[in-house]
């Protein structure tokens, strides 16, 4: 085969990965720094109030234990009352019962293993 008919050889690479470090100090010295709590300042002042609220963190009470209650409760009676209404057949408790298993384990998996904050 002629070598004078192939393109010539591409050597590809990765770009260099340095890229500038934004501190706190380039942050404060930039001329078009947002600040965030002047802006919500002068917004609540335009719609008619004297003094702007003090912000402070909103503080969450965790209901997991009662949506894990209504979520444990809630389809495992459903899947009940399909195995009771069911027509009468070996396999069909056995499914229902293993399906309600299952929901059991997953739901209990995701609500205190994986959504643990912690």
């Amino acid at each position: 085969m002629n070598d004078d008919l192939d393109p010539p050889r591409v050597h590809y690479k990765f770009r260099p990965t340095e890229h500038p470090r934004v501190t706190d100090k380039d942050k404060t010295e930039h001329p078009d720094a947002i600040d965030v709590k002047q802006i919500l300042h002068e917004n609540f002042i335009a719609g008619g109030g004297k003094t702007a609220p003090k912000l402070r963190p909103v503080e969450w009470k965790s209901r997991r234990g009662r949506d894990y209650l209504f979520l444990m409760t809630a389809p495992n009676a459903i899947i009940g009352l399909l195995i009771y209404l069911a027509p009468r057949h070996e396999l069909i408790p056995i499914a229902g019962f293993s399906l309600m298993a299952l929901y059991s384990l997953g739901v209990t998996w995701l609500v205190w293993v994986i959504m643990d904050g912690d």
